[in-house]
């Protein structure tokens, strides 16, 4: 079996969904730690990985896959036993409504995350975006 390699941050839900199938199918992985604080999501060298610059993207056979619902799915199809998506097809699209659901209902919290508490956060370290920018192209993701 080749290498999964997934790329995390503490505190997000997302990756923890891929590590629960993972998990759940026997599989080993590496984790690859991003640092949410110092915008590593945002680097160039993750920014080729992932253009959405969001957390998980599990690397494998030197590809990359993004977005947890869609990684479950690839490792559900790549590695079939034991199955985890339902064999009929309402099966199939209950699952699918659950998880538009999910990333339906996540989208604004994210934003509304990003754009108040991360912003103003940022500004209590008296880090500028200048400082911020170039601490960025200065990083890369390992």
């Amino acid at each position: 079996m080749s290498e999964l390699v997934l790329y995390d941050a503490a505190g997000v839900p997302s990756p923890r969904r891929v590590k629960m199938c993972l998990f759940e199918k026997g599989l080993a992985f590496k984790i690859k730690w991003l640092n949410l604080g110092l915008m590593d999501q945002k680097s160039a060298a993750y920014l080729k990985l992932n253009p959405t610059g969001l957390v998980p993207t599990l690397l494998h056979d030197s590809k990359a896959i993004y977005e947890s619902n869609v990684i479950n799915e690839y490792l559900d199809a790549v590695f079939p036993d034991p199955p985890l998506v339902p064999k009929d097809a309402y099966g199939k699209a209950e699952m699918r409504m659950w998880f538009a659901f999910e990333s339906d209902f996540g989208k604004p919290f994210r934003d509304a995350v990003y754009e108040t508490m991360g912003k103003e956060r940022l500004k209590s370290t008296g880090i500028t975006p200048e400082m911020l920018r170039a601490e960025i192209s200065k990083r890369t993701v390992n």
